[in-house]
């Protein structure tokens, strides 16, 4: 199943369509067009759509039919600004949201050093 078939599907458990859930979500309905004709959604439209939809990025890629994994971690609300810093980051490109990662890493590091 390609990732539009497992999105698509998705939004019909949940009784919706994709653009209203691109919509609400902050994602360009161009983007949506692009994901219909087979290009790949960028990392951080991944995130938004798998706690969205409350799945795996392995299911919403069709890697794994398991809906989601349970972690502990998946019981910890994230904080206010971990929801704006994600919301802030969805519109970004993949070579955008590779630099935010490099640099979320730096400053683990750095916090990690300064702890030291």
């Amino acid at each position: 199943m390609t990732f539009w078939e497992r999105f698509y599907k998705l939004c019909l458990e949940h009784e919706t369509k994709p653009n209203p859930v691109a919509a609400q979500l902050g994602i360009a309905s161009g983007t949506i067009s692009g994901w219909k004709n087979g290009k790949d959604p960028n990392t951080a439209h991944l995130k938004l759509l798998c706690e969205y939809f409350n799945v795996s990025i392995d299911y919403l890629l069709g890697i794994a039919d398991t809906k989601k994994e349970q972690t502990d971690s998946d019981n910890l609300p994230a904080s206010e600004e971990m929801q704006r810093l994600l919301k802030e980051t969805s519109t970004l490109s993949d070579e955008e949201a590779r630099k935010v990662r490099e640099y979320v890493e730096l400053l683990k590091l750095k916090r990690n050093q300064e702890s030291s």
